[in-house]
């Protein structure tokens, strides 16, 4: 698997922001660019949308 820094800065955004819109406004990016960058963690970090319940 090959990462580049522009995944991880995209993935670092969603988590810094919460959002995936958020993420994108940040790095000037479209949301569907940031979850096609984000989606080569999902294999070894899958991620589950936030519900916004608490356990």
């Amino acid at each position: 698997m090959h990462i580049t820094f522009r995944q991880v800065e995209a993935f670092l955004a969603v988590a810094d922001t919460g959002s995936f819109t958020r993420a994108a406004e940040l790095l000037h990016l479209s949301p569907s660019a940031v979850t096609r960058a984000v989606a080569i963690f999902d294999p070894v970090l899958p991620l589950q949308p936030a519900t916004g319940a608490t356990p």
